[in-house]
């Protein structure tokens, strides 16, 4: 194959709200001649874009830096361990550095927030609530 391709495995669940439980076996991928891949060459090709998350953990007020988002429009997203969207902030533009999202509704626990721009890959951090 002369591009690169992406291999995966997926499992869904037909209710919003349900559990599930999927077990993968004998998964395998085999190429004749792999090749070389430099991480700096694919992080300069992508542009490496971070942004932090403060306190971590959290009491419930957590501050997410959005410095090297300044100017662009993104989309702040917040999920439960279990995959499940629980909210969600979009901008049109990032004005401000740092952007404050209230936690206090949720639950004590773990939780994941993704920050979205459209041109540059997605970025997750993970984040503890304490109450």
């Amino acid at each position: 194959m002369q591009s690169c391709i992406q291999v995966g495995l997926v499992a869904t669940n037909s209710t919003a709200n349900g559990t599930m439980t999927a077990t993968f076996s004998n998964v395998g991928f085999t190429q004749a001649n792999p090749p070389s891949v430099n991480n700096a060459d694919v992080q300069a090709t992508l542009g490496q874009i971070e942004f932090d998350v403060f306190p971590n953990p959290t009491s419930g007020q957590l501050n997410i830096d959005l410095t090297q988002y300044a100017g662009k429009p993104v989309r702040i997203e917040m999920y439960s361990l279990e995959g499940k969207l629980l909210k969600f902030k979009e901008m049109d533009e990032v004005q401000t550095t740092v952007e404050t999202l209230d936690l206090s509704q949720l639950q004590r626990g773990m939780y994941w927030v993704r920050v979205k721009s459209e041109g540059l890959p997605d970025a997750t951090r993970k984040v503890v609530l304490n109450r």
